[in-house]
């Protein structure tokens, strides 16, 4: 299950990622990554990243803010799609009929 955290604050620039984040979505978000942090960051606004990851499946599982305005979301992406269960059709077939009960 893929997670991303994603910081940022109001009109400015937004760190996305991480040391094992996907290095062509980056590219794709024009995100540098850091060599101190192991960050990437990209001249987007959060609000662009956001748009952009929710044309991407990204979907926000949680948000929350920092005492110096900053804020921070929690992105999560399914990689598999959800298996269908095939309809219901009656009572399910036996291969062979019931021997005689046991007691």
């Amino acid at each position: 299950m893929p997670h991303m955290i994603i910081s940022g604050g109001v009109n400015t620039e937004t760190k996305v990622g991480g040391k094992c984040a996907d290095p062509m979505l980056m590219d794709e978000l024009g995100a540098k990554k850091s060599k101190m942090t192991q960050l990437y960051t990209t001249p987007l606004f959060p609000s662009q990243v956001l748009d952009r990851l929710e044309l991407k499946g990204w979907k926000i599982v949680a948000m929350g803010a920092y005492p110096n305005g900053e804020l921070a979301w929690t992105l999560h992406r399914d990689e598999t799609p959800t298996p269908t269960a095939p309809p219901m059709s009656g009572p399910p077939e036996y291969s062979e009929k019931p021997g005689p009960p046991m007691y």
